[in-house]
């Protein structure tokens, strides 16, 4: 059986690890996530990635989705990253560690 999972990647070492497992250059937009200029979804099928999108979180658009080596994402897998974007709010929530208080669940966008 066949599942999908669409997932936000959180952090600098989530981003680094998708851009090797898809052979392409998202570790070169961890400065654009951090500065809040964009974000980066994974398509994961049946636990392993097949595709990645850049959400621009100014322009509320997808800038590319692709998928291994930056080839463009099959319509179908497309339509799941558009699904996504038409759910108000895109909101992603990460849980973070604070010194001296138990886990704190916020917005990253």
């Amino acid at each position: 059986e066949d599942l999908f999972c669409l997932e936000a990647l959180e952090d600098s070492s989530q981003v680094l690890r998708a851009a090797q497992a898809l052979n392409n250059c998202a570790a070169d937009y961890v400065g654009d996530v951090r500065r809040k200029r964009c974000a980066l979804v994974v398509l994961r099928r049946a636990g392993k990635l097949v595709a990645m999108g850049e959400w621009d979180l100014h322009r509320r658009r997808w800038s590319q989705v692709s998928e291994h080596s930056d080839e463009p994402a099959r319509p179908e897998w497309k339509a799941m990253f558009d699904e996504l974007c038409g759910r108000a709010p895109f909101r992603v929530e990460a849980s973070l560690p604070v010194d001296g208080v138990r886990r704190v669940r916020c917005s990253i966008f």
